[in-house]
């Protein structure tokens, strides 16, 4: 059974209204700003699962919407991905060695239009049997920069689907539908 991860990371760009394009450039992403938080989540995972690449996804978190490890046949080897929006990341692909899958994925968001609040989600391998595939995290930030972690442990995530883009799209649906 692999392990498989994802981290969708929900932050926003500038104020409640709409976002210029300068803003969208030089606001700090939510997972930016939670990353030492993140980090840990993803140091607790299976020595050689995405440990091995903590810091380039650390640097990818404050610079992109989406981040993520994947694994397909463009490399021999789980990778880094990034991009702005779902249609940017990699769907499922069928090639010779099998499909590809998400092994973590993170992404950033537009500050919430009823809460005023960024956020930052993320999936991980469920500890727990019988709970599902994942275990759910999340924080909340305040416009002052306050963190508060999010007790997300009662999500279901029975139908989560592993490849980069429907991960994507999960947790966009679920910030679109709470937050």
């Amino acid at each position: 059974m692999r392990a498989v991860i994802a981290v969708l990371c929900m932050s926003t760009l500038g104020g409640i209204g709409l976002a210029t394009a300068a803003d969208a450039n030089t606001a700090p992403l939510a997972c930016g700003k939670v990353a030492s938080q993140l980090d840990a989540v993803l140091s607790q995972q299976p020595p050689g699962s995405v440990t091995t690449l903590r810091p380039k996804l650390l640097d990818c978190f404050g610079s992109h919407r989406i981040c993520g490890v994947v694994y397909d046949h463009t490399e021999d080897f789980a990778h880094v991905f990034s991009g702005e929006q779902s249609s940017d990341v990699p769907p499922v692909e069928y090639f010779e060695g099998g499909a590809s899958y998400a092994l973590m994925a993170s992404r950033s968001l537009p500050r919430s239009r009823r809460s005023g609040l960024e956020y930052c989600l993320a999936l991980t391998p469920s500890v727990r049997s019988g709970r599902g595939e994942f275990d759910w995290y999340g924080w909340q930030i305040s416009p002052a920069g306050e963190v508060l972690a999010l007790d997300l442990s009662r999500e279901p995530s029975f139908d989560v689907r592993t490849n980069p883009r429907s991960l994507a799209i999960t947790l966009w649906n679920f910030y679109r539908d709470r937050f």
